[in-house]
């Protein structure tokens, strides 16, 4: 891989980690669509989301200080709530990671068509939300949080793969 490449790949997961789509599943894309070598891309993926991971906690430090100090406290209060509401979330996608793991990896498998349907999946999932969804309470989500977690646990595996 050289710098060009390089450059552009960082651009399309510095431009889609933080939208509701896949980064890893357009790295992907990007990836045959530049022809950059397979190998060495698990390091660069790793890379580019470590900074990701990085570059979060630079520009949200102010409030994760708030979230850890409030949850620190050791009392119920707002920033208690939403923790727990994080941890929540992540339930559905631990049960299949942990679970089903192999089912959905031998299901899937790894190639281009399995990241465009998986990304037309993601993307008739985030309509339906907003269709149905109400903007009180958004009854929505919750099924498409259900409904994700097996595509999230093959994004997941695939950047372990690649």
């Amino acid at each position: 891989m050289d710098w060009l490449q390089a450059l552009l790949l960082g651009i399309v997961q510095g431009l889609t980690e933080f939208l509701p789509v896949s980064s890893s599943g357009h790295l992907m894309i990007v990836k045959e669509l530049l022809g950059v070598d397979a190998e060495g891309f698990l390091d660069f993926t790793v890379t580019v989301h470590l900074a990701t991971v990085l570059s979060t906690l630079v520009v949200f430090w102010k409030p994760i200080c708030k979230l850890l100090a409030g949850f620190f406290k050791f009392k119920y209060n707002d920033e208690t709530d939403y923790i727990f509401k994080i941890i929540v979330s992540m339930i559905p996608v631990a049960v299949v990671g942990f679970l089903f793991k192999d089912q959905v990896e031998a299901l899937f498998g790894d190639s281009l068509t399995t990241v465009a349907i998986c990304l037309l999946v993601t993307a008739a999932l985030l309509l339906l939300s907003d269709l149905f969804g109400n903007s009180a309470g958004r009854r929505g989500v919750p099924l498409v949080r259900c409904a994700r977690a097996p595509l999230l646990r093959v994004s997941q595996s695939r950047k372990n793969r690649m």
